[in-house]
């Protein structure tokens, strides 16, 4: 049996957002028409992109369709490029999981008073704050995006 419950095919598409520009499969409207999008307008899924583990979430365009965003690393891992035809196999996940480095855990479990501030944000906020900090390659910049986050959570 298969951890995932959903597939579709899709061909990379491009959606610029301001001066960015970001790759993008757009969730087929019979496999949308399934899913909680009415509980979960941003819903969170464990993917796989042509074999290739993704977590994200499908977002919504603003025009009544959906989408995953694709990322450098799987575009490169899996050699694929705008126009290019993938497969998407997908699992609802836990909407409320947040993936915390390791760093900002230490950290949160040494602060009380950052730890309850910590602990009233959504798991959206957090989601981003840890995503702030894992995104980080060097130590020094983990760190000291820590104590920017700590700054925000203290009011300080």
């Amino acid at each position: 049996m298969s951890f995932f419950t959903h597939q579709f095919q899709g061909v990379v598409d491009r959606h610029d957002y301001g001066k960015m520009v970001y790759h993008i499969v757009f969730v087929p409207e019979d496999t949308a028409s399934t899913l909680p999008f009415d509980q979960h307008p941003r819903l969170r899924v464990s993917a796989e992109v042509n074999d290739f583990p993704v977590e994200g979430a499908f977002v919504p365009y603003g025009d009544g369709r959906y989408y995953l965003h694709l990322g450098k690393r799987l575009l490169k891992a899996v050699n694929i490029g705008l126009g290019d035809e993938i497969e998407v196999r997908f699992a609802i996940a836990d909407q409320n999981a947040v993936d915390v480095p390791e760093k900002l855990q230490t950290a949160l479990e040494e602060n009380e008073e950052a730890r309850l501030a910590w602990e009233s944000l959504t798991p959206g906020k957090q989601r981003g704050f840890a995503y702030r900090v894992g995104s980080a390659k060097r130590q020094e910049t983990q760190q000291k995006r820590v104590a920017e986050i700590f700054a925000e959570l203290l009011g300080q």
